[in-house]
């Protein structure tokens, strides 16, 4: 299956939030999904990993969303049929909790006709059937533990969120509470489906150190994700899509059960847009 994956595009649902990076979008990141559309119409399905829209809490109070303002009918503007499945990343639940970003993602879709974008963060996992294969996608923001990071003050940083760090506005956050529930979200919807051919993780935080390229004494590394999801947590899968670090890797990591190959997307701010266009 021809699979598009992306990460970190940090779209603007209102405008008049964030006129600036309305532009930025409209006039490259937009264009540039148009082509890859234009030039690969068997295009299968399409993965994003996270940070998909920047923050608008303001916008998220259950009622005020409607169709000019809903994350789902605007990836549906963008990439219409084809099955979208996308997962939460830190900026979406920015200036808020975990609990309210969860409901109005779930709000959002239930308003929503375009039952073909699927966020993962509420609903789990996603299976797509394309030429007799059934592929299962799984996944979350993916909360980090830690330990992609040598820092002697990890366990401070990590137990403590930096006030340089965004994660720290979300109101009531533990970060070890938050990633446990992420892996619980993530095995549980493995094992549910495991009779599936092709198993897909799809996270925002990195599910292996080796995903992330950040300076090793960077505080930042705190927060970029697991330093080994899949042999601390006993989880196997075909691949592992992400996103987070703004640093494109990729990596081919043992898991239990074999080989899975990895792709940080990469994508950073202002400087294009940044994708992998694959046969899965």
């Amino acid at each position: 299956m021809k699979t598009l994956m992306l990460a970190d595009l940090h779209l603007v649902l209102d405008g008049v939030r964030d006129h600036y990076r309305e532009n930025y979008q409209d006039h490259v990141i937009f264009p540039t999904i148009k082509n890859i559309l234009k030039h690969h119409p068997d295009i299968g399905c399409v993965l994003i990993a996270g940070d998909v829209f920047e923050d608008v809490f303001d916008l998220y109070k259950v009622g005020r969303i409607n169709e000019k303002i809903n994350p789902f009918v605007k990836l549906h503007d963008i990439f219409k049929d084809i099955p979208v499945v996308f997962c939460l990343g830190n900026h979406e639940f920015a200036c808020s909790t975990i609990g309210f970003t969860h409901e109005a993602y779930n709000y959002s879709f239930n308003i929503s006709p375009y039952k073909n974008i699927t966020c993962l963060d509420n609903s789990g996992h996603r299976i797509i059937e394309n030429e007799g294969k059934r592929y299962l996608v799984v996944g979350n923001v993916l909360w980090y533990d830690g330990n992609c990071s040598d820092r002697q003050d990890r366990e401070a940083l990590y137990n403590d969120i930096s006030s340089n760090w965004l994660d720290h506005t979300i109101a009531g956050f533990n970060a070890k509470e938050a990633s446990s529930a992420c892996v619980k979200q993530i095995k549980e919807n493995l094992s549910e489906h495991d009779d599936c051919d092709v198993k897909i993780l799809l996270t925002h935080c990195v599910p292996h150190k080796r995903l992330n390229l950040h300076d090793a004494n960077s505080f930042a590394n705190v927060y970029s994700g697991f330093g080994d999801l899949f042999n601390t947590q006993d989880i196997s899968v075909d691949w592992a899509i992400c996103g987070h670090t703004h640093k494109r890797v990729t990596a081919e990591i043992e898991t239990p059960k074999g080989l899975c190959k990895c792709i940080n997307v990469g994508q950073d701010y202002w400087d294009g847009l940044k994708f992998d266009l694959l046969e899965i």
